[in-house]
């Protein structure tokens, strides 16, 4: 049987909980910017922009995507 110690559990809950903030899954992306072509109003448009921007700084950055839900952050602290 192998032996899996807390340390690499807690290393690769880590590596993920990071991943899942900085990233979002590039098929959804790529709905995100067809969304944004088929898009026909001015608003809406402006949203889209924003969440595929939002997502680019995030990778770009290592910040979270989205602000408000960084309370994931905490309770993993």
């Amino acid at each position: 049987m192998r032996k899996i110690t807390v340390s690499q559990i807690k290393d690769k809950v880590k590596e993920l909980f990071l991943k899942t903030n900085y990233h979002i899954d590039s098929d959804l992306i790529q709905r995100l910017e067809k969304a944004l072509k088929d898009e026909t109003s001015p608003i809406g448009k402006s949203v889209l922009q924003m969440i595929i921007e939002n997502n680019k700084i995030a990778s770009s950055e290592k910040i979270a995507i989205c602000q408000d839900t960084n309370w994931l952050s905490s309770l993993s602290n």
